[in-house]
C-alpha cells in the first residue's frame, strides 16, 4: 500500500500489464503516438515501382524517413510527392498540418529561385520560419518553422544522406520528447586514416600526405 507502481513515461509491456492487473487496474492514461506527415518535393521525383524517365530519380526520402519515424514508435503519414509549384506545396503543407502533429518536408530548402519550401513555410506563421540554415555539413539548408497553431514543420535537405542525418540529429530528439522516451546514441572514438586540415564552413577539405 502506498508504493509507486509505474512512473510517468514508462513503456507498457507485458511486465507492466501484469503489474497493473495484479493491483486491479484495467485502464490507464497513455500518450497517443505522434502523427508525422512526410512530404517529398521536386519535379524530378518518381515513386518506386513506376517507370523512370529521362532526368528523373526515384523518391528515397519518403521511405527512409517514414521507416525512421515508425522505428521510433510514431505514426508516419505519407503525403506523396509534391511538384515544384508554390500552390501545390502550400496546399500539401496545409493538409499535412491539419492531420499531423509534426510535418517533415524534404527538398527545396535552399534559398535559390527554384527553392520554394522556405517561402511556403514563412506563410504558415506567425512566427513562420525560426531557423534557416544550420552550421553542419551535410544538411546546411535545413529549415524549421512554427505554424499559427504551434505545430512544428521541418524542411529537410533533398539529398538523401543529408535528410537522414538531419533527421537523426534534429528530428529524432524532438520525436523522442513527444514520445516521452530517450534517444539511444552510440558514440565511437576513431582515428582517421588520413590527416585533414581544419577549415571554415563552405571551404573544401585539404588532405595532407
Amino acid at each position: 500500500m502506498g508504493e509507486l507502481i509505474l512512473r510517468r513515461c514508462t513503456v507498457i509491456r507485458e511486465r507492466e500489464v501484469g503489474l497493473l492487473a495484479a493491483i486491479g487496474v484495467d485502464r490507464v492514461e497513455v500518450l497517443r503516438r505522434p502523427r508525422v506527415a512526410i512530404v517529398s518535393t521536386g519535379n524530378e521525383l518518381v515513386s518506386p515501382g513506376k517507370e523512370l524517365g529521362r532526368g528523373k530519380i526515384y523518391d528515397i526520402n519518403t521511405y527512409t524517413i517514414a521507416h525512421a519515424v515508425r522505428s521510433m514508435g510514431a505514426e508516419p503519414l505519407i503525403m506523396g510527392i509534391v511538384r515544384d509549384n508554390i500552390d501545390e506545396m502550400r496546399d500539401a503543407v496545409n493538409r499535412a498540418l491539419g492531420i499531423s502533429d509534426l510535418v517533415l518536408l524534404s527538398g527545396g530548402t535552399s534559398a535559390g529561385l527554384a527553392d520554394l519550401t522556405y517561402r511556403v513555410l514563412n506563410e504558415i506563421g506567425p512566427p513562420g520560419i525560426v531557423i534557416h540554415g544550420l552550421k553542419v555539413k551535410p544538411g546546411k539548408p535545413t529549415v524549421v518553422a512554427v505554424s499559427r497553431d504551434n505545430k512544428l514543420v521541418i524542411g529537410l535537405p533533398g539529398y538523401p544522406s543529408s535528410a537522414l542525418m538531419i533527421f537523426n540529429i534534429v528530428v529524432k530528439p524532438i520525436l523522442a520528447r513527444m514520445l516521452c522516451t530517450g534517444v539511444d546514441e552510440v558514440r565511437i572514438r576513431a582515428k582517421l586514416a588520413i590527416r585533414l586540415m581544419a577549415r571554415r564552413v563552405g571551404e573544401p577539405f585539404t588532405q595532407l600526405a
